[in-house]
Parts: structure tokens; sequence; C-alpha cells
């Protein structure tokens, strides 16, 4: 028996399916030369609640604080960022 999973969980895991399968020879040649920024989801604590870290991005432009449960793994302290408006911006 398969356990039951929340729409928002199961659209990020068919995003996450997607994006493993595109791989660096599907990019165009300009963008191979950088690496690929994905977003990751923090881990749940003991009361199966997911752990939170303040948006980077946010709290750079000085913004009231803002958590997410987002963060990106490949970037230096791993810094939280969210995933609609600042996980983009923080890249470029």
């Amino acid at each position: 028996m398969k356990k039951k999973m929340t729409f928002y969980d199961y659209r990020l895991s068919v995003i996450s399916s997607l994006c493993e399968s595109y791989t660096v020879s599907n990019l165009p040649l300009k963008s191979q030369t950088k690496s690929i920024h994905l977003p990751k989801k923090l881990p749940k604590n003991n009361k199966n609640v997911y752990l939170r870290k303040r948006c980077k991005f946010c709290y750079s432009k000085g913004e009231k604080r803002v958590t997410t449960i987002f963060y990106c793994p490949q970037c230096d302290g791993e810094p939280g960022l969210c995933l609609e408006n600042c996980f983009e911006k923080f890249h470029s």
C-alpha cells in the first residue's frame, strides 16, 4: 500500500523527476559551462514539520523576515531561498 501524499508534495516529486531526466548534454552549449543549481526541500523534524531557514535574498534586501523550506545545496552555506522569486534572482 502506498503512502498518501499531498498535492503539493506530488507536484514537487514530478518536478524533481523531470529535472533529473534533463541532462547537461540537453542544454545549449553556452549554459554547459555553468553549474546548475536546483532547489531542495529541508528535512522534516521529529514532529513531521519541515525545518525552515530565513530567505537570504529577502534578508539582504532588508525586507521583513521571510522563512522558507527550500535551500540551494550547491551554494556555500546552503542558503534558504524563497522558491517563487528569490531563487532565480539570487543566482543571476
